[in-house]
Order: C-alpha cells, then sequence, then structure tokens
C-alpha cells in the first residue's frame, strides 16, 4: 500500500510540475488497516492509504489539475482552499487597511466633535490584518463520480472563485485639546 501511495503521489507531483502548479508538497501519508467484521474473529483484511499533496494554481486551472490527477491514479479529493494570490491579498490587505484608517478617523473626530474637543495628534496606531483565513472546500471528488470519456481520461469539473473576506482592524490612540 505504501508503495503503490507513494508511486501515485510521485507521478501526480510530477505531472503538476509539468502543467506548472506552484508551491508542491506533500504534506502528510497515512496507512490504516481495514478490518473483516464479518467473520468470529475481527481481523485485518487489508490497508486503505491515503496522501496529502499541496499546490497552488489559478482557479481556472484547478479542475484540469485535478482531472489529471484523477487520470494518474488519484481516487478521491475531500477538499480543496481557494485563496488569492499574493499580490492580490496585499492588495486588498492595503484597501482595508485604507479603510480602516478612515473610519476610525472618522469616529474618533465625532467623538471629539461632540464632546467639543479636537484632534492635536495620535499617541498610537496599532493594525492588524492577520485575521484572513482561507476558504477551505469540503467538496468531496471522487473518481468514480467523475464523468470519463474512456476508462483513463477524467473531464476536468468546473472550480469557481468564491467570495474571500479580508479585513483589518485598527485601534488608534489620540491626544486632544
Amino acid at each position: 500500500v505504501q508503495r503503490n501511495i507513494t508511486q501515485i503521489s510521485n507521478r501526480v507531483m510530477d505531472m503538476l510540475e509539468m502543467l506548472g502548479a506552484s508551491k508542491i508538497t506533500s504534506q502528510s501519508l497515512s496507512i490504516h488497516p481495514q478490518y473483516n467484521y464479518k467473520e468470529e474473529n475481527t481481523r485485518i483484511s487489508g490497508y486503505r492509504g491515503m496522501i496529502r499533496v499541496s499546490f497552488e494554481s489559478d482557479v481556472k486551472d484547478a479542475g484540469r489539475y485535478i482531472a489529471a490527477a484523477f487520470n494518474e491514479g488519484v481516487n478521491r479529493i475531500h477538499s480543496y482552499t481557494m485563496k488569492p494570490d499574493d499580490k492580490t491579498l496585499e492588495r486588498t490587505k492595503h484597501l482595508a487597511i485604507r479603510k480602516a484608517a478612515m473610519d476610525a478617523m472618522e469616529k474618533g473626530d465625532t467623538v471629539l466633535s461632540t464632546l467639543s474637543l479636537k484632534r492635536k495628534g495620535f499617541k498610537s496606531v496599532n493594525i492588524n490584518t492577520n485575521n484572513y483565513i482561507p476558504r477551505r472546500h469540503t467538496r468531496s471528488l471522487a473518481r468514480a463520480g467523475m464523468q470519463m470519456m474512456d476508462a483513463s481520461e477524467a473531464i476536468a469539473p468546473k472550480i469557481t472563485a468564491t467570495e474571500q473576506e479580508i479585513s483589518a482592524t485598527i485601534h488608534v490612540t489620540m491626544f486632544y485639546e
């Protein structure tokens, strides 16, 4: 089982690299015994193995990579995670910071003007943008459920981008007069 799973994993990782996926890693390998409960004495009837492979690609290519993985011998994909590319994520974080800063300033000035006070300066500004969590999809894809053109060619499932939430929190301490 371990040899079979390792061979499939190596073929999949080579195929992902050849097709242009990035950050390809194998993350875990597990092998579990399968038991036969029908006989009086429970005994091991075989083994089931699983390997977790991670990679990054454009969402438009994800279905093609999944179909290619099935063609290399993968029989189930349990989940996939979508996240924006690094440039988009950073650009969006900066936009979130800008919006949060404007909101903090507006709220602070509203409070100060209500109390007939004026902003004199800032004591501190704390920014938190580390609250982004990529969305994990638990849509299970099985080779048996894939439409096949023939016994060896899976048709790429349609994978579409989903909305992601990226936010920033800003705490501003102001001097006033």
